[in-house]
Formats: structure tokens, C-alpha cells, sequence
């Protein structure tokens, strides 16, 4: 076998070996405790700044702590995070023409990280897909205090009607991810003025999802299969 086919077959196989288990996530360390700043979460709208009065996530178990305000997406050592975001919308009346989402994302240094960076973004791939999502009011009174084996919550909190999504990588570490809602999120935001509105958002849970390059797409497999088979046949020629 020549080298030049040895190398496209180890490439092939290589490419669609899955990826190992690893912790993907986003907005990790956003704990107040950990340096995370009391402004966040703020909803940036054309009539004005408002500031999140709450925040936080459930895992997979369907737990959630009241007084955890970290707000972590995705897989971190073996368990899975969805977060929500809980605004007080009760002196405004509405008439929302624009509003983004705007979300701190650290990069900091604290003594339990070994004197390496604790940063917001992870992942052994270079991007991962997060995704805001509608929340049905029904869960809002769940968000506010210690929750034990609510999984619906959890599940709601990943299932509901896209409100936006950010393609995140670690360039995104140290700064804002600004997301901006898309005409189904601002129509539900406008609905819940002079109440309460909250939002879910979730990690991108499929490996090779979506905007996240894990594995080749089909036309990936086409141009390497297309590549074997002009190796092969120029291996032939030089028999022949």
C-alpha cells in the first residue's frame, strides 16, 4: 500500500471515529462568587437596559439551587445544564421593537483551577451551538427557590419554540455574547410586558449538530471517497 493511500484511508477513519466524552460547555464559573459581575445578564431593548432579577440552571436530575446564580450550559463532568434568565417586566408596558440578550462569558483565574484559566467556554470541539429557547410561564415559580427531581423544568428549559442561538468558541471567553430575538421571542416578550418573562437555553446536546463541525457532513464523505478512488486508480495506472 503506498503511503499517499495509507494516509487518505487513516484520514477517513479518523474522521468518523466519534469524539470521547468530554465537559462542553458555556457560561461556566458566571457564579457571583466567582467574579461574575451583578449587570451579567441584561436584556439591551430600543427602550432601554434591563437587568436580569434572576438567573441560574437545572440539571439533568432536576435539581436546581435558589441560591446558585451561576448559569452554565451544556455537559460538565458528566452531567448535563440548562440555564434560564427571569426578568421583572412589570413597569413596562410593552411596544418592544428590538431586544438582545446580552450575556457575560468569563475567562478568570481562581484558586481551585490549578493557576490555570476557569473559562466560560469549553469543549473539544472548536464551536458549539447554544440556543435560547420560550419558556412557558407554568415553570416560572420553579425558578425562584431550591427545586428537587424537576425534570420537567429541565426539560422545558431545552424543548421550547427557538428565541435565538450563538455559535459559541473560545473567542467568545472574556467578553459578551450578545443574542438578538428573533420575531418569536420579541412577540413573547411584548405578551409578557407588565409581568414577568423568562427564557431558557441549552447547549446543542447531538454531537456533530447543527453549526458544529464534529464529524463530516455528506459532502465531506463524497470528497474523500472521490479521493480514494483517483488514488486507487492512479496506483492501477503505475502497475500497469
Amino acid at each position: 500500500m503506498s503511503r499517499t493511500l495509507g494516509a487518505l484511508l487513516l484520514a477517513v477513519v479518523v474522521a468518523g471515529t466519534p469524539a470521547a466524552a468530554q465537559n462542553r460547555y458555556l457560561f461556566g464559573f458566571t457564579h457571583s462568587d466567582d467574579g461574575a459581575p451583578a449587570n451579567a445578564v441584561q436584556l439591551l431593548t430600543d427602550r432601554g437596559t434591563i437587568l436580569a432579577s434572576g438567573r441560574g440552571w437545572f440539571d439533568d436530575t432536576g435539581f436546581h439551587h435558589g441560591q446558585n446564580d451561576n448559569y452554565v450550559a451544556g455537559s460538565l463532568d458528566g452531567q448535563w445544564y440548562r440555564n434560564f434568565f427571569l426578568f421583572d417586566l412589570s413597569g413596562w408596558n410593552g411596544g418592544f421593537q428590538s431586544a438582545t440578550l446580552r450575556l457575560y462569558n468569563p475567562s478568570v483565574w481562581l484558586p481551585w483551577c490549578g493557576g490555570v484559566a476557569c473559562d466560560g467556554f469549553a469543549s473539544p470541539h472548536p464551536a458549539e451551538l447554544y440556543f435560547l429557547r420560550f419558556l412557558d410561564p407554568s415553570y416560572y415559580g420553579a425558578l425562584s427557590g431550591t427545586a428537587l427531581g424537576r425534570h420537567d423544568v429541565f426539560q422545558a428549559l431545552g424543548s421550547g419554540t427557538q428565541f435565538g442561538r450563538h455559535l459559541a468558541t473560545a473567542a467568545d471567553n472574556g467578553g459578551w455574547i450578545d443574542i438578538r430575538l428573533n420575531s418569536a421571542g420579541l412577540g413573547d416578550l411584548n405578551r409578557r410586558a407588565g409581568s414577568t418573562w423568562a427564557v431558557g437555553g441549552n447547549l446543542e446536546e447531538r454531537v456533530g449538530a447543527a453549526d458544529v463541525t464534529v464529524t463530516p457532513e455528506p459532502s465531506t464523505w463524497v470528497l474523500l471517497a472521490t479521493g480514494l478512488v483517483a488514488v486507487l486508480a492512479a496506483a492501477r495506472r503505475r502497475q500497469a
